[in-house]
């Protein structure tokens, strides 16, 4: 009510998510009328008098009715009135009802056709695979919200979730199968990759099959470990080999002899000291006098 600039009360209301007035008039109907009041006294650049209850003449009613009616989507005869600053739809039904009752006709003919092509569109969906959401068909029929179609369709909306969970179930059943396939597939394969293969993020794919996803997980790091100790255990006899190579030509196997006869391996994973000593012993052998 202090508000400056004065707001209008329709703009007040919509700021409450409200359309019409009547609720804040419930609310308190004194202080809606001096909010009324004060933008009205704005509009004119002083208080209302007596010779000022007309402040909108009936010509340009009657032009704003016609416009309206003229539109595509016309406009309410409510909106109408808010916009030339009544507080109410009262005046210009009474100055012309034939207008506003041709501009509520044409909005309930287009609300009932809206309607149709939402049901039609709700229906089809019902027979798409896979269903889509209740969101997507929001985008389809340029409604805001859900609770729109709920609104007017409810037993279609539930069905259309009742086959939306069904998908669902289907889809985690099937991902399911498609991990318990990669979690024996040779070369196995690992989340990151399996992740790639069935479209769904690792976050989203521990989730839903949190069992399975653990079975790839386990058969890829199992198969890593065999790879490691089976490429140790060949570096190993390679070593062993080198060593043995080495005394039978009467050199002595130092480490930077070993190596540079291994060439390029990875021996971050090999202790190379320990396993020449243990060649040496096992083949009883002792340095020889030149080295």
């Amino acid at each position: 009510m202090t508000e400056q600039p004065p707001p209008r009360l329709s703009d007040v209301a919509r700021r409450l998510n409200y359309l019409k007035l009547d609720p804040l008039y419930r609310v308190d109907a004194k202080l809606c009328g001096q909010i009324a009041f004060n933008y009205q006294s704005s509009i004119r650049g002083r208080p209302p008098t007596p010779s000022d209850r007309r402040f909108c003449s009936e010509s340009e009613m009657k032009r704003a009715l016609e416009q309206s009616l003229a539109k595509e989507r016309p406009v309410s005869p409510y909106h109408i009135a808010l916009s030339l600053g009544f507080t109410g739809e009262a005046i210009p039904r009474r100055k012309f009802p034939d207008l506003c009752h041709a501009i509520i006709e044409k909005i309930a003919a287009q609300k009932t056709m809206r309607i149709a092509e939402m049901e039609r569109i709700l229906t089809a969906a019902l027979n798409e695979d896979p269903p889509p959401t209740l969101e997507e068909v929001c985008q389809r029929v340029a409604c805001c919200r859900p609770f729109v179609l709920r609104r007017w369709f409810a037993s279609l909306c539930d069905q259309l979730l009742e086959r939306r969970r069904a998908f669902r179930v289907r889809q985690i059943e099937t991902l399911k199968k498609d991990l318990q396939r990669l979690s024996t597939a040779s070369p196995p394969v690992s989340l990151e990759q399996a992740c790639k293969l069935v479209g769904f993020s690792r976050q989203r794919l521990v989730m839903l099959c949190p069992e399975e996803s653990a079975a790839v997980v386990a058969r890829y790091k199992q198969t890593r470990c065999e790879f490691t100790q089976r490429r140790t255990q060949e570096l190993e006899c390679s070593i062993r080999d080198i060593v043995k190579k080495l005394y039978e030509e009467g050199q002595y196997p130092s480490v930077r002899r070993v190596k540079t006869l291994l060439g390029k391996c990875p021996l971050h994973r090999i202790n190379i000291s320990c396993v020449i000593k243990a060649a040496k012993r096992d083949l009883n052998a002792a340095p020889s006098a030149s080295e």
